[in-house]
C-alpha cells in the first residue's frame, strides 16, 4: 500500500512538472515515457521545488540572448550544464533559481 501512495504521489509531481511545460509548449506529449523519466530524473536530482523553479526559470529566458533552446523535459535534462552556465553569466543567479 505505502509503495502504491509512493508511486501515485511521483506521477502526481511528474504531471506537475509536464504541465508547466504544456503551458509554454502544447506539443508536450504527456504520455511520452521519455519525456516523463527526464522529469522523474529532474525530480530525483533536484527536488521538487527546485525542479519547478528550473523549469519556470528555462521557459522564462527562451528567446534571449545565448540562452539555451529548452521546449522539452528531455532538452533540459540534456542542456542542464548549459542553463547553469547562462545563468552564471546573467548573474541571475541572486535570485536562487539555480544554486551549484
Amino acid at each position: 500500500k505505502q509503495e502504491l501512495i509512493c508511486e501515485l504521489q511521483a506521477d502526481s509531481h511528474t504531471n506537475e512538472l509536464l504541465k508547466i511545460f504544456y503551458e509554454f509548449n502544447p506539443a508536450t506529449n504527456f504520455a511520452n515515457k521519455s519525456q516523463r523519466k527526464a522529469i522523474d530524473w529532474l525530480i530525483e536530482n533536484m527536488g521538487l521545488e527546485k525542479s519547478i523553479r528550473i523549469i519556470q526559470y528555462a521557459i522564462k529566458i527562451q528567446g534571449e540572448k545565448y540562452s539555451p533552446v529548452i521546449t522539452t523535459p528531455i532538452q533540459l535534462q540534456n542542456k542542464l550544464g548549459e542553463l547553469i552556465v547562462y545563468a552564471k553569466k546573467e548573474n541571475n543567479n541572486k535570485i536562487g533559481i539555480i544554486k551549484i
